[in-house]
């Protein structure tokens, strides 16, 4: 794995092309696939901040694969305004033959309007053939509202409308489907306890013309400090989609646990 935190040193122009350029290309029918761009950024000084990240797997024997995948995060943190760009990717070879491919690149600006009040605005590109998603693009207005600002807590509520259009693979017209969708999110991260944090953010997506037409993801997880450095994490995720494709279930569920040493 390679990991750079020496974006903030680059002109703005050389760190956006950076970013464009390291990304590579995870992976089965096209699903909601609603993306979670309100974590991976740092509360920072005004200035540049960022990272990028890619990672080569190799397996031989039983299973013969090889994969790339990458990601870069970019921030700028002005007196009022704060501009994040997420662009992540994945290939997956195995018998020389692709079986694997995704991208994404969201892009999204705030403007602070009032301590608690700021703008909101996004675009966001996705592509997926092996989930049966040729491309899907999303374009978004709405605001934010900080809630709770604090050194133990931060909440917030989001509020937008969104555009949504996407082409399938396996549509021969190639046409592109054209929807119209409300986009809420709540975010809460915070200490419960010296030895309990707690974060939680979740999305909700109705479709304007067919308000039964939903999308739902939620993310939540729980971190314990156990002795020292040793810390467990116990994590909870949900995706549901009231009309999912053919063949496919509508809600997934995952969860996790693990310990975390920091040193």
């Amino acid at each position: 794995m390679i990991a750079v935190r020496e974006i903030e040193r680059l002109s703005p122009g050389m760190a956006a092309l950076v970013l464009m350029t390291v990304i590579a290309i995870t992976p089965a029918p096209a699903d909601a696939q609603i993306v979670n761009t309100l974590r991976r950024w740092s509360d920072v000084d005004p200035g540049w901040d960022g990272d990028i990240e890619a990672r080569l797997a190799l397996a031989s024997g039983n299973t013969d694969y090889l994969e790339f995948s990458g990601g870069a995060s970019l921030q700028l943190v002005t007196d009022r305004n704060r501009l994040r760009l997420l662009v992540n990717g994945s290939v997956r070879n195995a018998n020389d033959e692709k079986v694997a491919e995704s991208f994404l690149a969201h892009l999204r600006h705030n403007y602070r309007l009032t301590a608690a009040f700021s703008t909101l605005v996004f675009l966001q590109r996705q592509s997926n053939p092996f989930r049966r998603l040729s491309r899907r693009t999303l374009v978004g207005a709405g605001t934010r509202i900080d809630l709770i600002r604090e050194d133990a807590w931060e909440g917030s509520l989001g509020i937008s409308a969104m555009y949504e259009g996407e082409v399938l693979t396996d549509d021969p017209t190639g046409d592109v489907e054209n929807e119209f969708r409300g986009s809420f999110f709540a975010s809460a991260i915070g200490d419960v306890t010296d030895d309990l944090r707690v974060d939680f953010s979740t999305f909700y997506q109705p479709l304007f013309s067919e308000l039964a037409d939903t999308r739902l993801f939620v993310a939540s997880s729980l971190r314990l400090d156990l002795v020292g450095e040793l810390d467990l994490i116990v994590r909870f995720d949900l995706t549901h989609e009231s009309r999912p494709p053919t063949d496919v279930e509508p809600t997934d569920i995952r969860f996790s646990t693990g310990l975390v040493l920091d040193f």
